[in-house]
């Protein structure tokens, strides 16, 4: 639908802006999906391999995995409300899942050599913080959207002018 407005040619500029906006955003909620879809499907490997990660390495993914669901709460917030200032917590929030990151792998690092971790899983284990770190950057780039004024809008035939209310229904 959105691609079909902005194919239309009968936006003003504003809203042909707002619905580039907008499919970059969609573009990266979809990108975020898969994400997920990644970390879901190193999880099965990992299961099907009869193994799983340490209690540590599930808690820290856990904590990954509840911050970026915030950006992403964050991220939505801001392109619904256009709200600059809570686009900007998510770029902050980033930066902590990003030391976060590199913390769960320096403990991962350590379980191994102290054998409490399966040295086998490594991979796994980096592949799914590297999926949260991609997953994040959508959050920020959805949140960038908001910053750059793309917000969502109610098309309230009462606060449209019939000329913009046209280009929407064409």
């Amino acid at each position: 639908y959105v691609t079909k407005m902005f194919a239309s040619g009968n936006l003003t500029e504003v809203q042909a802006e707002q619905t580039a906006g907008l499919l970059f955003a969609a573009n990266n909620i979809e990108r975020l999906a898969d994400r997920c879809e990644e970390i879901v499907q190193t999880q099965k490997k990992i299961q099907e391999m009869g193994k799983s990660l340490s209690e540590s390495a599930e808690r820290e993914l856990r904590g990954g995995i509840e911050l970026t669901r915030k950006m992403f709460g964050q991220a939505m917030k801001a392109l619904a409300e256009g709200d600059k200032g809570l686009a900007e917590e998510v770029a902050e929030n980033k930066d902590q899942l990003r030391i976060g990151q590199k913390k769960s792998q320096k403990a991962h690092l350590l379980r191994v050599e102290e054998k409490a971790c399966d040295p086998a899983l490594t991979a796994y284990y980096s592949k799914m913080l590297y999926s949260l770190e991609r997953a994040a950057d959508n959050c920020v780039s959805i949140a960038e959207e908001a910053a750059d004024g793309t917000a969502l809008v109610n098309l309230d035939e009462n606060d449209v002018e019939e000329e913009e209310l046209q280009a929407v229904r064409a």
